[in-house]
């Protein structure tokens, strides 16, 4: 189980990185059609809600020895 939420939360992490490099290029939010710079907002809210979620998972899991 804790490897698989680490496995999540990865792709989570590399979903909100990339999301971030859209969001802080002028470039795309000049040249992006507004519903394309929206509908990277929100997958960017969607992966930090994600990654929040299976962190929080990942803290209540018994430690392994």
């Amino acid at each position: 189980e804790r490897r698989r939420l680490e496995k999540d939360l990865a792709v989570a992490r590399s979903d909100i990185e990339a999301a971030q490099r859209k969001l802080s290029s002028q470039s795309f939010l000049d040249r992006a059609p507004a519903p394309v710079v929206a509908r990277n907002r929100d997958r960017l809210a969607a992966a930090s809600a994600e990654a929040a979620r299976l962190t929080e998972r990942l803290a209540a899991l018994p430690a392994t020895p």
